[in-house]
């Protein structure tokens, strides 16, 4: 869990799922195959792994995470 910073806006508070996978660029295209949309990403975090936010077809926002 963290904080929503001053510096992020307008934030409401909620739960984000994260799924781990196994090939986060991959995983990111596949999801915008069957329909959903990339919001941020993917990204690297050094020494972390790789993120991509998404959206399903009904804009349920989740977070997809790759392990180094």
């Amino acid at each position: 869990m963290m904080s929503i910073r001053k510096e992020w806006g307008r934030w409401a508070p909620r739960w984000q799922p994260y799924f781990t996978v196994g090939d986060c660029a991959h995983s990111a295209k596949h999801a915008v195959s069957l329909g959903g949309r990339v919001i941020a990403g993917p990204k690297r975090v050094p020494e972390t792994g790789s993120f991509a936010v998404l959206a399903d077809p009904l804009d349920a926002v989740f977070v997809i995470f790759e392990l180094p």
